[in-house]
C-alpha cells in the first residue's frame, strides 16, 4: 500500500450531454453556448443528433463543434427517427462509449442547460440513480426553458425497468 489513490478513485465521471435537434438552426448554437463550463470539470462530451432536418441544423452543430474548446460530436440521421428513435440512438451511444450519466437537452432550448450542474450532482455523488427535471412545475416557466429538479433521494430505475442497460443487446 503506497498511500496513493488508485485510478478508480481519481477517475473523472464520464458525462454525456445529449442534444436532440430537429429544425433547430435558429436555436442550437445558443443552446450549446449555454452549457455551463463547470460540467466540463468532468469527462464530458456533447452529442448532437440532427434528426434529418431540412434546415441548417446539422451545419450549425458542426460549425459549433469546430469553434468550441469542448468535445462536441454531431451526427445526422439520414431519415427522421422521431423523438423516441433519437433517444434510443443517444442512449445506445452513451452505453457503447461508457458514460456514467446522460443529460438530455433539446436543440430548441426548451430545457435549460444552465440547470445541468444541479441536476447531475445527485447522480455523481451517488445519492440518486436518476434525476428528472420538469419545466412544468412553475406556471409560465415552460416557455422560458427552465427546468426544476424533481424530488430528493434515490429513484431506482429497476422499479420500472428490470433491464440493465449495460447488458442490452446493441
Amino acid at each position: 500500500m503506497t498511500g496513493q489513490p488508485d485510478d478508480r478513485s481519481v477517475r473523472k465521471a464520464r458525462l454525456l450531454i445529449f442534444v436532440v435537434a430537429y429544425e433547430a438552426e435558429s436555436t442550437l448554437e445558443k443552446v450549446l453556448e449555454r452549457v455551463p463550463d463547470s460540467v466540463f470539470d468532468h469527462d464530458t462530451e456533447i452529442l448532437v443528433i440532427d434528426d434529418s432536418s431540412a434546415d441548417r441544423t446539422f451545419e450549425i452543430g458542426w460549425h459549433s463543434s469546430r469553434a468550441s474548446r469542448h468535445r462536441i460530436t454531431v451526427l445526422r440521421n439520414p431519415e427522421n427517427q422521431g423523438y423516441g428513435g433519437n433517444q434510443k440512438i443517444g442512449y445506445r451511444y452513451a452505453i457503447r462509449h461508457g458514460f456514467d450519466a446522460v443529460v438530455l437537452l433539446h436543440g430548441d432550448g426548451q430545457y435549460a442547460p444552465e440547470c445541468t450542474p444541479k441536476l447531475i450532482a445527485p447522480l455523481l455523488d451517488g445519492s440518486a440513480d436518476a434525476v428528472l427535471g420538469s419545466r412544468m412545475l412553475v406556471p409560465g416557466v415552460a416557455r422560458r426553458g427552465r427546468v426544476r429538479p424533481l424530488g430528493i433521494g434515490s429513484w431506482r430505475l429497476g422499479v420500472f425497468n428490470t433491464t440493465d442497460l449495460r447488458r442490452s443487446p446493441g
